[in-house]
Order: C-alpha cells, then sequence, then structure tokens
C-alpha cells in the first residue's frame, strides 16, 4: 500500500482531532493501530511518535489495557528505529508486563522478540537469545511470530560473525514469511542473506539476495529498508573492489538514513563509505566519512564498530605515510578495545589492530634509521 504524504497529512489531522475526544475512543484506538505499522513502513518516525504518546497516556486513563500494551509496544519499535534504546526498552518492558497480566501469550511473544531485537542492537548476545528462547516458547504454530524469533537470532549469529549460522537462521525465518505472505519481511531476510553471504565468499549469490531485496522494498514501498539493501548490497561491491558500484548504492542510502534520522544506519554506512572512499584514494573524504561515523558510533555506544572504524581511519593515514597520526589512531582503539575485553569479536579486532599498529611502527623506525648520519 503506497501511504502518500498527502494520506499522512490527512491521518495526522483526523488523529488531531481525535485524540482529543475520550468518547470516540475505539475509533480513535482502531486508527491508531491500523496506522502505526504504515506510518513505521513509509519511514515516519519523529512526526508519528507525538501521536502514539497520547495514545497511550488516553488508553492508560481509560484503562483500555490491550490497547496500552499494543501501543506501548509501538513506541518501543519506533523507539529502536530511532536508535533510542533505553526509550525502545522501557516501552517494550511496559508492554511484556501488560500482555503478562492480560495473559496474551502472542503478544507477549511479540514484545520479547522486539527486546531481544534491541539487545541484539546493543550487542548484548546472551540477553538476546534468552528473550527469543523465551518468547519461542510461547508459540505453537505461530509461523509469522516464530519467524522473528529465528530473524532475531540470525541477526545475533551476524553480529557475532558466525556467517553459516547466520544464514541458517535467516532461511528458516524467510521459509516462514512465505507460508503468510509477508513479502516486506522476506525482504528483511534476503538483505540479512547478502551480508551474511558476502563473508563466505558466495558473492553471486550474495548479489542476488541484496538485489531481490532491493526490488521487494521497492515494491512495497519501504523507502528505509530498501535504503538498507542497497548499503548491504553496495558492501558486496565493495568486497569485490568495485567502490564506485558501491558508491552508486552507498549515496541515495545514506540520505534516506539523514532523512529518518537513523543513526544506527548512518554510522555503519559512513563506515562503508570510509572504505569505498579509501580504496579509490580520496582520502580526505575518507576521513571525514569515518569521522562522521565514529561521532555516530560514539552516540550509540557502539565500541565494537567504533574500534572497526578507528582501524578504519588509521589505514587512511598509515597508506598515505602520516605514520604518527596512524600511531596515535591504532593505539587509541586498541585503549577503546580494552572497554569490551571479553566480548564477542574482541580477539579479531585486537589482532587486526596490532598488526597495523607494527606495520606503522615499524615504517617510522625504518624512516628514523634512514635519516641517521652515516
Amino acid at each position: 500500500m503506497i501511504f502518500s504524504v498527502d494520506d499522512q497529512a490527512q491521518a495526522l489531522h483526523t488523529l488531531d482531532y481525535a485524540l482529543q475526544q475520550p468518547e470516540i475512543w475505539p475509533e480513535t484506538r482502531s486508527l491508531l493501530l491500523e496506522l502505526a505499522p504504515l506510518m513505521e513502513q513509509a519511514g515516519y518516525r519523529d512526526e508519528w511518535q507525538p501521536y502514539l504518546e497520547q495514545g497511550l497516556t488516553l488508553s492508560r486513563w481509560l484503562a483500555d489495557r490491550e490497547a496500552e500494551a499494543e501501543l506501548a509496544l509501538q513506541l518501543g519499535v519506533l523507539g529502536q528505529l530511532r536508535s533510542d534504546y533505553a526509550a525502545a526498552r522501557q516501552y517494550l518492558e511496559a508492554s511484556k508486563q501488560r500482555f503478562e497480566t492480560l495473559n496474551n501469550s502472542l503478544n507477549l511473544a511479540r514484545a520479547l522478540n522486539h527486546l531481544a531485537y534491541v539487545a541484539c542492537l546493543q550487542r548484548q548476545f546472551q540477553e538476546a537469545i534468552h528473550l527469543v528462547e523465551t518468547a519461542l516458547s510461547l508459540l505453537h504454530d505461530q509461523a509469522g511470530e516464530s519467524a522473528f524469533s529465528y530473524f532475531v537470532l540470525g541477526a545475533v549469529a551476524l553480529d557475532q560473525g558466525h556467517w553459516a549460522k547466520a544464514e541458517t537462521f535467516l532461511r528458516q525465518a524467510h521459509h516462514l514469511w512465505q507460508q503468510v505472505d509477508n513479502k516486506r519481511m522476506q525482504g528483511r531476510c534476503l538483505m540479512g542473506l547478502c551480508a551474511a553471504l558476502r563473508p563466505q565468499e558466495k558473492y553471486q549469490a550474495a548479489l542476488e539476495a541484496g538485489q531481490q531485496a532491493v526490488a521487494m522494498f521497492e515494491a512495497v514501498h519501504d523507502p528505509v529498508q530498501r535504503a538498507i539493501s542497497q548499503m548491504n548490497l553496495g558492501n558486496v561491491y565493495l568486497m569485490l573492489e568495485q567502490p564506485h558500484q558501491a558508491l552508486e548504492l552507498y549515496q541515495p542510502a545514506e540520505r534516506i538514513f539523514r532523512q529518518v534520522h537513523d543513526l544506527f544506519h548512518l554510522a555503519h554506512i559512513n563506515h562503508t563509505l570510509g572504505m569505498a572512499y579509501r580504496h579509490l584514494g580520496e582520502w580526505a573524504t575518507a576521513e571525514a566519512a569515518y569521522r562522521r561515523s565514529l561521532d555516530y558510533q560514539e552516540k550509540l555506544g557502539n565500541l565494537a564498530w567504533l574500534v572497526n572504524t578507528l582501524d578504519g581511519l588509521g589505514l587512511v593515514y598509515l597508506t598515505q605515510g602520516q605514520l604518527t597520526p596512524a600511531i596515535t589512531t591504532f593505539e587509541m582503539a586498541l585503549e577503546r578495545l580494552m572497554e569490551i575485553k571479553g566480548q564477542s569479536g574482541y580477539d579479531s579486532l585486537r589482532h587486526m589492530l596490532v598488526e597495523h599498529l607494527h606495520e606503522a611502527q615499524s615504517k617510522i623506525n625504518l624512516e628514523n634509521t634512514s635519516q641517521k648520519p652515516v
């Protein structure tokens, strides 16, 4: 369904009136819950949040517990999309507790799955897995919601670098979403598969999955998920050493992320923009992209990605022969890495940074030796 700017304006105008009329709450509630997925899919976030908040306040005042639980869940999803993970957790916990009180196991599982996804985005992997397992224990032949559980497990495996496991979970989720004909979530699985297949060097399959995801999101008019798919597809081209093709996908995607204030994906795409420009030898542009990514990573608190981006910035300096700033950057990255010692990915990041630091130190020692008088 196409949800145009005119549709949005008309819907919000109607809600401006309806939310001031408690006596028509049943109709208002239905409109809010009908609009919620449409607004989210169309990329409306900041404009939409106040309406959900007003609806939640009204549902509490009118003691409509079902609506309260569902609106809290929608606000939690919105918080996750806005990279406001503290707010997302607060709303999703409230939704979970209310659905528990209502003895609504299906919707309780939905709240648990979304909490698990937030935990995954915060790299709290064991918490995410535990929440998903709890959700699955509540689900009986509910293909759509079980699919989301496997989707989250796939996302966890992706972030942990367990590529084959991620592929298995995502194919499982994709199969279940095919059963319920959920095109949008099939697209999200294809997008994840693109990311999982690339490091396994299954490049043709990764390209096909990414292209299918982009086409699917174009068909359902989902600009944000299309942009994420373009980013993942661009990553495959970058791995194939085709940075120009990657940039053709990254640049329009980055504009979408800026429009919707998606800090999480802005952090990721500026990192990959830095990589692409570094491959092209456009050093100043690469440095600027990496620094933007670092700013976003600091706001998100994602230290593993921040350290990885610092490594990329250090390589910009190292490749240009700017050895002192390169060494400083690699040392800073190693210092920040200590904050996540013991977490997934720590050892591989440390090995990479130490190798690059030693390379920079060896070059500067060689320079100093060659400059000594004979």
